[in-house]
C-alpha cells in the first residue's frame, strides 16, 4: 500500500506555534494583505526536516486560491538558493518573468527562494531589492534565520516552522495512521518515538508508520 504522508493543504501543516498559524489564517481570510504593509513574502525559518520546502508549495497554492478562487495556473519560479553565491543572474530572470502575463487569475506572479541563507550579503541585498514590488508573493525557507539580512526579513512575514510540541505532531501523525486504516498505538508510544526523533518528520514518520504496520501482520 502506498502510504502518502505530505501535506496537501494549509489544514495538513503543523506548526511550532499558534502565532505562526494565525498569521497565516489571516492571510488567507484576507483579513492581512498580502502584499500590503510593504510586505511582499513569507520567510518560513526551521530546523532540517520540519518540511518548509513543502510548506512553501502549498501556500502559494492556498494564497492564490484565497486571492482568486483559483489554482495557480502557472507554478512558482524556483530559486534553489543553495551555493548561490551570486544571485545577479537568477535575480534577473526573475524580472524578465514579471513582465510576462501572469497565468495566475489573481495577476501575481509567484516565487519560492529557498534556503536564502546561503546567499552572500551581496546576493542578498538584491534579494531585499527584488521584494520591493508590488506584483510579487514570494515564499521563502531558512534553516538560520539569523543569518538572513534584515531587510529581507523586514520584508516578510516570519514564520516559525521549527519542530511543533510533541502534542501537535501527534494529531498529524494519527491523521496519517487513520487515513490509511493503520493501527493506532497508544499515545504514550508514539510520544515516545516523537521524542526520540528530535521534530523530524524525514525520521518520525518512518519509524510509526513500521510500528503501525507492525501491529497490523
Amino acid at each position: 500500500m502506498l502510504i502518502r504522508t505530505e501535506p496537501q493543504t494549509f489544514d495538513d501543516l503543523v506548526f511550532a506555534n499558534e502565532e505562526s498559524a494565525q498569521i497565516l489564517r489571516a492571510i488567507l481570510n484576507r483579513q492581512v494583505a498580502l502584499p500590503g504593509y510593504g510586505k511582499t513574502a513569507l520567510l518560513l525559518y526551521g530546523v532540517f526536516g520540519t518540511g518548509k520546502t513543502t510548506a512553501a508549495s502549498i501556500l502559494c497554492e492556498e494564497i492564490e486560491q484565497a486571492l482568486s478562487g483559483d489554482a495557480l495556473g502557472a507554478a512558482p519560479h524556483w530559486v534553489n538558493c543553495d551555493n548561490q553565491n551570486d544571485i545577479t543572474e537568477v535575480i534577473k530572470a526573475a524580472e524578465a518573468n514579471r513582465f510576462h502575463v501572469s497565468f495566475n487569475a489573481s495577476r501575481y506572479h509567484y516565487y519560492v527562494f529557498d534556503e536564502v541563507d546561503n546567499l552572500t550579503a551581496d546576493g542578498q541585498r538584491k534579494l531585499k531589492v527584488f521584494l520591493n514590488h508590488k506584483d510579487i508573493i514570494c515564499v521563502l525557507t531558512t534553516n538560520f534565520v539569523k543569518r538572513v539580512d534584515a531587510g529581507v526579513r523586514d520584508r516578510c512575514y516570519l514564520i516559525d516552522y521549527n519542530a511543533p510540541p510533541p502534542a501537535r505532531m501527534l494529531l498529524r501523525i494519527k491523521q496519517i495512521l487513520r487515513e490509511h486504516s493503520l493501527p493506532l498505538p497508544s499515545d504514550d508510544v508514539l510520544l515516545e518515538k516523537i521524542e526520540n526523533t528530535e521534530g523530524s518528520w524525514r525520521d518520525i514518520l518512518p519509524a510509526v508508520i513500521m510500528l503501525a504496520q507492525s501491529q497490523s501482520a
